[in-house]
């Protein structure tokens, strides 16, 4: 009898044990097959990419230690980020046979993860790889515009407002305000949308590469831009282009075009021009084809005075005449300097003038300036005078930059004496020259406290400089 109760005594005791293993609620789980499996960490999967304020879906599965899912893992996963403002939907469930899918709204632009941990066993855990969270795209809109159009001729567009992701905003109530990177187009006045949506007429006139905006007049950030080509109309008159200044005797070059109504190079024309001009004894090129809307051609200009040239259509009356050519006498220059500023005793004399824009230079003075005769540019090779009031003087400096180069003379320096002066300037290159007279005052000494400009010699210094800089 004793054996048989130390029997059941160990059968009870037994049976209790096994009754606490199998209501356990931590991470130890049956597997299938009557095996135990524990679950030791989380896989979560998440899209590598996303938006701020996008939307997507990640699985969290349960695994063993030989990445096996544990089907029958019954524990409870919460979720977290590294975005701290991040949407995570549930934060926290159970997972059905190993595995729940959870919904993230990233909205901290850069490199985040999302992390599931067991709530009861922390040391399961898991993270997902890095999400490239881009910023947000804000509310914007967007143009269907054809991708190529004619100067003049009015084309349809649509505008639609749009959220971050790209979607249709039917209720946009605002109003959308039309510009362009062409100066001369027609574009539509202050509209407002229907449903979110918009079609306007537009017509653009200058050739080329074009861009239309659309913005919102009350919040700029809100705005689309639609780029498109545009091509010139058919050819309705001639442009000549010629020297303004040029020697009788003298050959120079002319360039005709061929403009459209809105003074695009009309690339089609292709007819043939004749010459003609108010010079009577102007030497003039027989008729010359265009190509590609363009040509080139010399003459030369045997009466002195003011003349023109005038390019006609040899078939059409597509016709043009150039702007005044001012032809001077044999070895005549012209001085176009204009007239020189008047002056202050103790002041450095003259304003500060431009002499090149690449790279920009200006020099302190009074820029002297001759065309006419195998001058190229706007100056003269050599420059004197006669009278110039006490303290002036003709001053040169010598660009050697890539885009301007040569001789730059000017007037500087600083007035001694007080009064009113007439003197001369007398330009000349090679055999020709020209001389023009000027009259100006110059004033009794101001007040102290007039801001220092550059004297003469720092200007040349600074001009040494530069040229060395870009030799």
């Amino acid at each position: 009898m004793m054996k048989k109760h130390f029997w059941f005594l160990i059968a009870v005791t037994s049976l209790l044990v096994c009754n606490a293993c199998s209501s356990g609620t931590g991470a130890t789980t049956t597997a299938p097959g009557g095996g135990n499996s524990a679950a030791t960490h989380f896989s979560v999967a998440a899209q590598t990419n996303s938006a701020v304020g996008q939307v997507f879906n990640f699985t969290v599965t349960a695994l063993d230690s030989s990445n096996n899912t544990v089907s029958t893992y019954t524990g409870t996963v919460q979720v977290t980020s590294s975005d701290s403002q991040a949407i995570l939907s549930p934060s926290s469930s159970k997972l059905v046979n190993g595995t729940g899918i959870f919904s993230a709204t990233m909205n901290t632009a850069g490199t985040q993860t999302i992390t599931a941990t067991d709530t009861v066993a922390a040391s399961i855990t898991g993270i997902s790889t890095s999400i490239d969270v881009s910023a947000a795209t804000l509310p914007h809109f967007s143009i269907t515009a054809p991708t190529n159009t004619t100067a003049g001729t009015s084309f349809n567009f649509t505008v639609s407002a749009l959220d971050g992701s790209d979607n249709l905003l039917p209720n946009y109530a605002g109003t959308v305000a039309f510009s362009s990177s062409d100066s001369q187009a027609s574009l539509p006045a202050n509209s407002t949308l229907t449903n979110g949506t918009g079609t306007f007429s537009a017509t653009m006139k200058t050739a080329g590469y074009t861009i239309v905006n659309a913005t919102d007049t009350v919040t700029a950030s809100m705005a689309g831009s639609s780029a498109f080509n545009v091509s010139p109309a058919a050819a309705t008159h001639f442009s000549i282009a010629a020297e303004s200044y040029v020697n009788s005797g003298t050959a120079f070059g002319i360039a005709v075009y061929a403009l459209d109504p809105y003074n695009n190079i009309a690339s089609t024309y292709s007819g043939v021009v004749h010459f003609s001009s108010s010079d009577g004894l102007a030497t003039l090129p027989a008729d010359t084809a265009v190509t590609n809307g363009s040509t080139g051609s010399s003459l030369t200009m045997n009466t002195v005075g003011v003349q023109t040239v005038t390019a006609t259509d040899t078939v059409t009356s597509i016709a043009g005449t150039s702007t005044p050519i001012n032809v001077l006498g044999p070895g005549v220059l012209a001085i176009v300097s204009g007239q020189p500023p008047n002056g202050t005793v103790g002041v450095l004399y003259g304003g500060v003038e431009s002499v090149c824009s690449l790279p920009p230079d200006t020099v302190d003075g009074f820029l002297l300036e001759a065309l006419g005769g195998d001058i190229t540019r706007k100056t003269a090779v050599n420059w004197s005078s006669s009278s110039l009031p006490p303290g002036l003087q003709i001053t040169s400096v010598v660009l050697t930059s890539q885009y301007c180069f040569g001789t730059v003379w000017y007037i500087d320096g600083t007035p001694t004496t007080a009064g009113t002066f007439t003197f001369s300037v007398t330009a000349s290159e090679s055999t020709y020259s020209g001389t023009a007279t000027y009259t100006i005052t110059i004033a009794a000494s101001q007040a102290s406290g007039v801001p220092p400009r550059k004297s003469p010699a720092e200007s040349e210094t600074k001009f040494a400089g530069e040229a060395n800089e870009n030799q």
